[in-house]
């Protein structure tokens, strides 16, 4: 029978309701109240609960233990859901009594659903892990005595301030490591939609390096000596308390919101939190966008002050000798950075405003950044540099020059603001569509670094009839009209004409920026979601475009954007599909040839590889009937492949050949009798069985259908055993894509039955949107749904299509994020043309009302 701890449930019923009412005064008082002493305050009650479970579970023991509070604990910055990070420091105690001691206090603070870290160790112990260990090191660094031994506190502290005066550089060499590990996990950027408040770039960490830097290495034991130091100026500093504070403040609304321990400014929290904490839109289109400026408009400066102390701290512990610089005699290389010799350059400044222009050159010349001290001191010059740069910013986008690390430069300094305001408000503009990850501003920047690549490329380097000055200014203006309530593309051309005029642009580069930032939409809206191979798809395509440099500046243009959106936004599956529109549109600019033309020549072509190949004189006659799309958008020899495949085929034979094309790809063709709602059939079973339909192509020759797909396969890109696996699933999806043929198993219980790895998201309001077009194909009636993703969707749609007795011909299927695009190219299975416009809008009312009742 277990004994009752009589004293645990006295002081358990004291600290529950200390820390009830703690928490209710939290919940209603920290968003008016100074969130330093409202942290204060929060860490003075944990410092009360273990003061009154102290004495009672320590007695005898008193005097040899003390309690000392880490981490966030230790610097009173604990938030509702923080850790409680605590160092049980004892001496001259049995292991048993102490750990007896530490069971009944961690048990009382567990059970009032307190996450607690701790550790048992005597002064020895400690010091001893901190010598091997800096993470220990590192958080007695922010080591606060709570009650006990105060004096066994001093003996510690006073051994560790000795150790760290000897471990200054490995300490800063494994400290660095990290930090850099941890910038890189975070992108290196400030400027994401979904920010992390305590490890992101710019978050709390920031501050928490600095002042473990400049205690551990710089002997410094408060921030206001980093303004005696130089490395800071009083009012930077109190802008940084300011930044920190809105931080700390934003980490509590996490907290209590989610009621748990959350640092991630989610998507779906951002109206809420900015709501909680009375943020205004102001000049945004929204609170989500003011609550990021409110929150990370002092993340730069705090991130700017560590990287000048990280120079400091490099400059000491790494012997590295400066590089010159060729032609400039004012500036050199020097860890990573372009470093001003002083005080030549200075001198220069205060005589000739206009060598500005000639740092900022530099810059963009070695594609590296002004070293942080370097910044500071030009940073006193200002006045005189922004009026350089007002008149002069376009030559900074000359070719050849790395203009990304040129504008990254002035958003740095801060001087951004006068010169081109739309950029430097976009950089706390978001973008919540589930699949961008940066804010617009810093897209904006990778769209711009992505269009350099493309510079440097053979294909695209050397070819005068790009004008790359205004390529590059179209992929910083081409996403700043977001946010505006006006579609995107065409507000940001307003934009662009306005920025070129500020940047003194010539009249045809204005006109080509416009058109760019109109237009830079339009290759990947054809290659994603129509059938590019239609003639009226490229007559309407070289209608807009006009000419081939135009066409190749729109082109990297779109290659970037994409690139941009996020790690994983390109793919050679994207890649593929935007240069086969690319080429067929040169071809048209470069050698004239009509649609018509090139679908003759390839005709004639495969005629002779037919009759070579043994191919029956039957299908010759099938050839022209062919789409277009699939005859000149795929290779010959696939195609004779493809008609052997028919050929072969006896009466009520089923053939199906899956290819592997490039990890997850694959590509899937069919071909059997045809009948009503086949290819709803083969979409059910690919969904059912985690398939996502990337494209699918129908064709029918004389009542044999070609049906071609191209799947990603979700589960086997999952596994580490790729061939194995990708063989064991291609088994399964061809024997039960003939089960579903012949009638054995029904696609519709598949379906519902199917066990998703991939759970839709729901973490946007998506609405759904079905409409059909037919304007844009002379022979077929074009259908777009826009829907949340869900189980069996694509099933779901084609069975309706089928239902409404229309046919489809061609279908593309894209999501991003937990949204789907699909477009369809339907026809009329009697006329064999386009749908009636009275049976389309029935189908598309009918999917609208299904669609909606599952969204």
């Amino acid at each position: 029978m277990a004994l009752i701890d009589h004293d645990k449930e006295l002081v358990e019923a004291q600290v529950s309701r200390i820390l009830d009412r703690h928490r209710s005064w939290l919940t209603q008082n920290y968003q008016t109240e100074s969130i330093r002493e409202t942290l204060k305050r929060s860490s003075a009650v944990y410092d009360q609960v273990l003061s009154l479970s102290f004495p009672v579970f320590g007695v005898g023991m008193v005097d040899r233990i003390c309690l000392v509070a880490l981490g966030s604990y230790g610097r009173e910055e604990v938030c509702p859901h923080s850790d409680l990070d605590l160092l049980i420091l004892y001496q001259d105690l049995p292991l048993r009594k102490i750990e007896n001691f530490s069971v009944r206090l961690l048990g009382l603070l567990w059970d009032q659903k307190i996450q607690v870290g701790h550790s048992l160790r005597t002064k020895e112990q400690c010091l001893k892990l901190a010598e091997k260990d800096f993470s220990v090191l590192t958080a007695l660094l922010d080591a606060r005595p709570i009650i006990g031994n105060f004096d066994l506190f001093r003996e510690l502290f006073a051994g560790f301030e000795k150790l760290a005066a000897s471990q200054r550089k490995p300490f800063f060499l494994a400290k660095y490591d990290e930090l850099i590990a941890r910038w890189i996990k975070h992108k290196n950027v400030i400027w994401v939609t979904e920010p992390q408040v305590m490890e992101g770039m710019g978050g709390l960490r920031e501050w928490h390096h600095i002042r473990w830097f400049s205690r551990a290495c710089l002997g410094m034991e408060s921030p206001e000596q980093l303004v005696k130091a130089g490395l800071l100026d009083a009012k930077e500093l109190k802008s940084i308390h300011a930044g920190l504070a809105r931080l700390l403040k934003l980490r509590v609304a996490l907290h209590i919101m989610a009621g748990e321990k959350n640092d991630l400014l989610e998507l779906e929290l951002q109206e809420p939190v900015a709501k909680c904490l009375g943020i205004e839109p102001g000049q945004y289109p929204n609170r989500a966008d003011a609550l990021l400026e409110w929150a990370l408009s002092g993340s730069e400066l705090m991130v700017e002050a560590l990287d000048r102390m990280l120079f400091v701290l490099n400059r000491k512990y790494r012997e590295e000798k400066p590089e010159p610089i060729a032609g400039v005699n004012w500036l050199q290389k020097e860890q990573g950075y372009l470093s001003i010799v002083a005080p030549g350059f200075m001198k220069k400044l205060d005589d000739k405003p206009e060598a500005a222009m000639g740092l900022f050159k530099a810059v963009a010349r070695s594609g590296l950044a002004l070293a942080p001290l370097s910044r500071k001191m030009v940073l006193e010059k200002s006045a005189a540099i922004k009026k350089q740069l007002k008149t002069k910013v376009m030559e900074l986008f000359a070719p050849d020059l790395r203009t990304s690390a040129a504008i990254k430069e002035i958003k740095h300094m801060g001087l951004a603001k006068s010169l081109f305001p739309e950029l430097e408000n976009a950089f706390f503009m978001g973008q919540r569509d589930g699949y961008h990850k940066y804010t617009v501003g810093w897209h904006s920047v990778l769209c711009l670094e992505k269009i350099e690549q493309a510079e440097q490329a053979p294909e695209f380097g050397d070819d005068p009839e790009i004008n790359w000055p205004a390529l590059k200014l179209a992929g910083l203006v081409h996403d700043l009209g977001k946010g505006s309530g006006e579609e995107h593309a065409h507000a940001g051309a307003a934009i662009g004409l306005k920025v070129a005029k500020r940047f003194g642009l010539d009249p045809e580069s204005t006109g080509l920026l416009e058109f760019l930032v109109r237009e830079h939409l339009l290759l990947n809206h054809y290659a994603s979601r129509r059938d590019y191979y239609e003639p009226k798809a490229i007559e309407t395509l070289v209608s807009k475009i006009k000419d081939q440099a135009r066409l190749k500046m729109l082109y990297i243009l779109t290659c970037a954007d994409i690139q941009a959106v996020s790690e994983s936004s390109w793919t050679n599956w994207k890649d593929d599909l935007l240069r086969r529109l690319y080429h067929m549109l040169i071809a048209q600019f470069e050698k004239k040839e009509t649609p018509t033309k090139q679908l003759s020549d390839r005709v004639s072509e495969l005629k002779k590889l037919m009759l070579q190949n043994g191919i029956s004189g039957g299908l010759l006659s099938e050839l022209e009937k062919m789409p277009t799309r699939y005859l000149l958008g795929t290779a010959p020899e696939k195609i004779v492949e493809h008609l052997r495949m028919i050929d072969e085929k006896n009466p009520g034979e089923i053939k199906i050949n899956i290819k592997m094309l490039q990890k997850p790809r694959l590509e899937v063709v069919v071909s059997c009798d045809d009948y009503p709602g086949l290819f709803s059939d083969l979409s059910g079973v690919m969904s059912a069985l985690n398939y996502n339909i990337l494209s699918a192509e129908i064709n029918t020759i004389d009542n044999t259908v070609l049906d071609i797909f191209v799947v990603e396969d979700l589960v086997s890109s999952k596994t580490e055993d790729w061939d194995s696996e990708v063989a064991h699933r291609n088994a399964r999806l061809e024997s039960t894509l003939a089960d579903a043929i012949e009638k054995r198993i029904s696609v519709e219980e598949l379906v519902s039955k199917k066990k998703g790895i991939f759970k839709p998201k729901t973490r946007l309001e998506i609405p759904v949107d079905v409409h059909f077009d037919q304007e844009s194909s002379d022979h077929y009636t074009i259908i777009e749904v826009q829907a949340p993703d869900q189980t069996g969707l694509l099933y779901k749609i084609t069975r309706s299509i089928f239902e409404h007795g229309i046919d489809i011909q061609f279908a593309k299927i894209s999501t991003r994020a937990d949204k789907v695009f699909d477009v369809f190219y339907l026809r009329d299975p009697v006329s064999k043309g386009k749908a009636d416009n009275d049976g389309i809008a029935k189908l598309v009312k009918s999917l609208q009302l299904s669609l909606k009742a599952k969204s």
